[in-house]
């Protein structure tokens, strides 16, 4: 997404950011500029960064950048800025600042490790049964297969084509079950894990279990789902 707030291209604003996510992966980035002019003097600024964020095994690396020129009648100074960090395990940083005056430029570059170098690894989830019990409230609960199967909003009545339909079902609680209609089918919806396919990651971590899941037979009692 870019966003221009100048103003007839002086002084110019311009403001750009992005967001994509995988599902290992999120990536984000943002840049502002800054020109301006006007008596012989110009102005040009700009900020930005760009991250990347593994999930599993957990690990990043962020760039950035920063500058300002500030010239009269094409002289002028200027100081830039350019950089990394990296980490965990081990933490790096790594970059360089320049100086520039009138014809002259000199920079200083920078380089750092530290921290150890253990990899830290997401705990694995067993995508049927979710986040385990008695996990801290500040964790991330993770709903499993188990729950969506329990839900009854998972759970909807598929009529047949051409199907005449000889009664009218009355409103009811949002959390009471789906009645199905005895002509039709009962249809499951979730978003939990794929069914009938291979399960090489779960919430960004390697899952636990068998790694495939299939429903090999519904019966229904009283509207709840008592096996499958």
């Amino acid at each position: 997404m870019t966003v221009d707030l100048g103003v007839n291209g002086n002084p110019s604003l311009t403001l750009q950011g992005y967001l994509a996510i995988t599902s290992n992966t999120a990536q984000v980035g943002a840049r502002a500029e800054l020109n301006a002019h006007g008596g012989g003097l110009r102005l040009h600024g700009f900020i930005g960064f760009d991250a990347l964020f593994v999930f599993s095994p957990f690990s990043f690396r962020a760039a950035f950048d920063a500058g300002v020129d500030v010239k009269f009648h094409g002289h002028g100074i200027g100081l830039h800025v350019h950089g990394a960090v990296s980490g965990p395990s081990p933490w790096h940083i790594d970059g360089s600042v320049c100086v520039s005056i009138l014809f002259w430029d000199a920079c200083l570059d920078f380089s750092k490790d530290f921290g150890g170098t253990a990899r830290v690894e997401l705990p694995s989830l067993d995508p049927f049964l979710g986040s385990p019990p008695g996990a801290p409230l500040a964790a991330q609960l993770i709903i499993g297969l188990k729950n969506a199967l329990e839900d009854p909003r998972s759970w909807s009545s598929v009529a047949p084509a051409g199907a005449f339909s000889a009664v009218t079902l009355a409103e009811r609680p949002s959390d009471a079950p789906t009645p199905v209609d005895p002509m039709g089918a009962a249809s499951l919806h979730q978003r939990v894990v794929p069914l009938h396919r291979p399960i090489t990651q779960f919430a960004g971590a390697p899952p636990l279990g068998p790694g495939r899941y299939y429903i090999q037979s519904v019966t229904l009692s009283v509207g709840r789902v008592t096996r499958w």
